[in-house]
């Protein structure tokens, strides 16, 4: 009897700790969900780079613009664009495979320049920056650049004949043509784009 009585006197202290950790792991729990509907509410309200409308835009965007570029051949094409991480550059390279195209960014040596491009579903793109340089080789036969962004586009040294085209999801690009001599490169000058026109290029 004297050991049964001494069983049960210790039976509450025994179950304490179960009792603790079932209330700790239910407190634990409601942690996890409450975080995952913030973070779900957050991804669907919310304005930002990996929310549910940041995906929305960049779709309509790139459909916006791969469909304008339907009326443009990429054997005398060139995209020009910033490097910058919230930039074209990078979903060009992958999502406009046929064409060739070209980013500017500020280089590991500090200067602003030509960094990347990407043909073919290739690029050149890593980090760190590579060294920035000023001019830049276009292949042959390109008649026509399409500049992809707003930054770029203000870079050009003469906007004269810069046609501005709206696109469907209500964004821009910009286009330089030459029809009657190849762009054979861009220089850039103080931070300005220059299209090189070969013998016509002053």
């Amino acid at each position: 009897m004297d050991d049964g009585r001494r069983s049960n006197a210790f039976l509450p202290i025994i179950l304490r700790p179960s009792s603790f950790v079932f209330r700790l792991s239910s407190f634990v729990l409601a942690i996890c969900v409450a975080l995952s509907l913030l973070s779900a509410g957050y991804f669907v309200l919310a304005e930002g780079p990996v929310t549910a409308s940041n995906i929305r835009h960049n779709d309509a965007h790139w459909s916006a613009v791969k469909s304008a570029l339907l009326n443009f051949d990429p054997a005398d094409t060139a995209l020009v664009m910033r490097s910058n991480w919230d930039g074209p550059f990078r979903a060009t390279g992958y999502l406009l495979p046929g064409f060739h195209a070209y980013a500017t960014g500020e280089g590991s040596n500090g200067a602003f320049g030509w960094l990347y491009s990407a043909y073919g579903g290739q690029s050149t793109y890593a980090l760190p920056h590579p060294i920035a340089t000023r001019y830049l080789t276009l292949p042959p036969s390109t008649h026509v650049l399409v500049v992809l962004d707003e930054d770029t586009a203000k870079r050009l040294y003469d906007m004269r004949g810069v046609e501005r085209i709206p696109l469907g999801d209500g964004s821009t690009f910009w286009v330089v043509r030459s029809p009657g001599a190849e762009i054979e490169g861009i220089d850039i000058e103080r931070d300005e784009l220059r299209p090189d026109y070969g013998e016509m290029y002053n």
